[in-house]
């Protein structure tokens, strides 16, 4: 049994809107965003453990305790750790399988491995929502690796890479971010290769269960028609009070300013030509604590000057320069911050000649009229699409879970939108280094 806190209501009065921050002992953060007026609910227990994190230290609350640091994990285990923890065993020994539980209950269950990120979810009506959530507490906190399920799960994921490596907007993709990053680990692909998972076993399963899923690194972002005190009773119940509480310290790396390669290409069965084309941001923007913000700048830079409702982008779609396929995009999570466009055409040398001729022009001339009247009516677009959002147990879980890793709040996004200003996305754009680019291609 677990004692739990409340340590914070975070409020937004610009929107009416408020949710809790509760905390255990052991360090857990549970953000429970009550939604009466909807019918149903939304949980995501995460973990910050994600294929960046393949070194780390262990550093115990007690600060006479010794530090454990492990070095050089096989790529794609973190992917690995998350197949495996659906299956557990039952009282007689035998595997059981989460998914049957949750199926049971009418709920709808699923988990991913991002970079940055692992996270257990399932949606349910309110009714279901506390038999859902002990199903979702139970089998998260109890990991069961045999020899035997380690090696069955080797092929099902071996089959997985290969399907992805024969993807070419998958390729395409991570060409581009190994084009960009020298020694940035989300250059890593999540799921490894063959050889790498090749080398997991079930004790470095459980290692890297019992360092990246201890309460300290965890987070459960609950959203919907359910009751606070409730809900933090069950909590308290079923959350198991860790013999050892410590902290996890991610590893850190060194990330020259330039580019590793400016140009990629790979040959795959393809309609067309696809395309990536990275702006590799100063190392200390990635960083910084302030990257979840300046993501938010991005992305409205972006779209004022390559959306849909641009003169740039009638004048290189009526050209045949771009297609429907064309779009700019911010890649980000924790240690990454990357600006990217993409698409297919026969030529994406041009493409990106036209895009890096567009970003200096406007360098170096300023924002026309047109920018400044689409700036503010993205802006207003972008705040309403998340006051929307509060409407969504779904999306209110997920973004409280992406804020809060990243150190930030649920409202963060709506207060930076709300405050940008035009002088801002200016000094924004003035960070994109022009002739510091990697371009993938898959011909």
């Amino acid at each position: 049994m677990s004692k739990i806190t409340l340590k914070q209501t975070i409020k937004y009065s610009a929107l009416d809107a408020e949710y809790y921050v509760y905390e255990t002992e052991a360090g857990l953060q549970i953000l429970l965003y009550p939604m009466p007026e909807v019918s149903g609910a939304y949980a995501l227990f995460g973990t910050k453990y994600g294929s960046v994190d393949v070194e780390f230290k262990r550093v115990p609350f007690d600060k006479g305790g010794a530090v454990k640091s492990v070095e050089q994990l096989p790529d794609g285990i973190a992917h690995y750790l998350e197949h495996k923890l659906f299956e557990s065993a039952d009282e007689n020994g035998k595997a059981a399988d989460a998914f049957r539980l949750f199926a049971k209950t009418g709920a709808n269950a699923n988990a991913y491995t991002s970079f940055d990120r692992t996270a257990y979810l399932f949606s349910s009506d309110a009714d279901t929502f506390y038999d859902n959530l002990r199903i979702l507490l139970g089998f998260v906190q109890d990991p069961y690796f045999t020899e035997e399920n380690v090696a069955k799960e080797q092929g099902i994921i071996g089959q997985e890479i290969n399907m992805y490596r024969d993807d070419p907007g998958w390729r395409v993709f991570f060409n581009c971010l190994q084009g960009v990053y020298h020694n940035n680990p989300v250059r890593r692909d999540i799921a490894g290769t063959v050889e790498s998972i090749a080398e997991i076993t079930p004790e470095l399963l459980y290692e890297c269960y019992n360092t990246f899923y201890s309460q300290g690194n965890m987070l459960l972002s609950l959203a919907g028609n359910i009751d606070p005190e409730k809900t933090i009773a069950l909590c308290e119940e079923l959350l198991k009070d860790p013999s050892e509480k410590f902290t996890v310290e991610h590893a850190p790396y060194d990330e020259p300013k330039n580019v590793r390669t400016a140009y990629t290409e790979e040959k795959l069965p393809c309609a067309f030509p696809l395309y990536q084309l990275g702006f590799k941001l100063p190392v200390e923007v990635e960083k910084s604590k302030a990257a979840y913000d300046t993501d938010v700048q991005l992305s409205l830079l972006l779209d004022i000057l390559f959306g849909e409702l641009t003169t740039w982008y009638d004048t290189n779609f009526e050209s045949g320069l771009i297609n429907a396929q064309f779009s700019a995009d911010v890649f980000s999570g924790r240690g990454f911050l990357l600006p990217i466009v993409s698409g297919e055409c026969e030529t994406p040398e041009k493409v990106k000649d036209a895009v890096i001729a567009e970003i200096k022009n406007v360098q170096a001339n300023g924002f026309t009229d047109e920018h400044k009247e689409l700036f503010e009516l993205l802006r207003k677009s972008t705040y309403g699409g998340l006051v929307n959002a509060l409407s969504s147990p779904q999306s209110v879980a997920g973004v409280m879970l992406e804020a809060h890793i990243l150190g930030k709040d649920f409202f963060s996004k709506a207060e930076t939108i709300k405050r940008l200003t035009i002088e801002t996305l200016f000094d924004t754009l003035k960070m994109i280094e022009t002739d510091n680019y990697a371009l993938s291609v898959v011909k």
